[in-house]
């Protein structure tokens, strides 16, 4: 009696078909000339094969959505990273660009890289615990020199770029990058120029610390005069003189000076009023207004691009993880 062929799986399925459509075993046995028992067995061979299929499907499945939400999270941190600075001089970072000099060795050997100042999280107004800092700020003694990208090295920022390596995103990235880092130099710029007229005008030096007796001018009096005159150029609303120094800080006009005031209020406010003036309209506060119009419009350009994606929730394209993945 000549051997039967071997049971293929294509066969076990088209059995587990039958069966599930109502045809009885025995019936599908004479059919298909088998014995009684093999059709069964094979047709429970096939659903535990079908099974398998379905949950390796179902696991691909939601390996490929893992990854776009990898990916998806990506972006909206790039995004949370992409901000523009606080005008503000409650501002915890970033008051003394231009100011590094006064910096010792220590304290820039420590703040030589940090996140971009002002460039807070914020995803759709709410603060995402999840979302880090995609850049950071590389500065000497000299201000800031450079921005660099912190997950450039990561296998997904490289995923993320195959995907939409055309994409116009990343000539906006391009732009608002070196936008911000002019941005950050027009600041510095006009913070040293700040700094000189109010050395000259209040007969003190800037300075983080003095001597036991000796008095000096705190950073934060620079500040205070660099937000009135970039707000004050851009538009913006600016509080009327004395009620913004009585807030300029938390200890009022006094925590502008490194130690008690050795002037009266009334001559102290005059000095900062005198260079408040000495600065207005000069050449530091243009640069630094324009470039500021110019960032503005650049994080604008770029958060569209990235809207593009979020609002639709997948990254379009593919990438060596997709491939492997059989996505692609």
């Amino acid at each position: 009696m000549p051997k039967k062929p071997k049971i293929s799986s294509g066969e076990r399925r088209n059995w587990l078909e039958l069966s599930e459509n109502g045809d009885p075993i025995i019936g599908i046995a004479q059919i298909s000339g088998r014995d009684v028992r093999s059709v069964r067995a094979h047709i429970d061979k096939a659903r535990l094969e079908r099974n398998f299929e379905y949950a390796q499907r179902d696991q691909l499945r939601d390996a490929l959505q893992g990854h776009q939400k990898d990916m998806l999270r990506l972006l909206r941190d790039l995004k949370g990273s992409i901000n523009l600075p606080v005008l503000d001089d409650h501002e915890p970072v970033g008051l003394d660009f231009g100011l590094e000099d006064l910096w010792s060795p220590s304290d820039l050997a420590r703040n030589r890289e940090s996140p971009l100042p002002h460039r807070s999280i914020v995803i759709d107004g709410l603060d995402d615990p999840r979302s880090t800092a995609v850049y950071k700020l590389i500065r000497n003694v000299n201000g800031p020199q450079r921005i660099e990208l912190v997950p450039e090295v990561t296998r997904l920022w490289r995923a993320l770029k195959e995907h939409i390596r055309q994409d116009p995103l990343w000539r906006h990235e391009a732009a608002w990058l070196r936008s911000c880092l002019d941005e950050l130099n027009r600041c510095a710029e006009l913070n040293r120029a700040i700094r000189e007229n109010a050395e000259k005008i209040f007969g003190l030096k800037v300075g983080l610390r003095g001597g036991p007796e000796e008095p000096w001018l705190a950073p934060g009096a620079i500040t205070w005069v660099r937000t009135r005159l970039t707000n004050d150029a851009l538009g913006n609303y600016v509080r009327i003189f004395d009620e913004d120094l009585d807030e300029a800080s938390p200890g009022s006009l006094r925590s502008l000076y490194g130690q008690e005031l050795t002037m009266g209020i009334e001559e102290a406010k005059d000095k900062l009023q005198r260079t408040l003036t000495a600065m207005e309209g000069s050449r530091e506060v243009a640069a630094a207004t324009e470039s500021y119009k110019h960032l503005q419009e650049m994080t604008e350009n770029i958060h569209d691009a990235i809207d593009e994606y979020l609002l639709i929730h997948y990254i379009t394209g593919g990438c060596g993880l997709c491939q492997k993945l059989g996505g692609q």
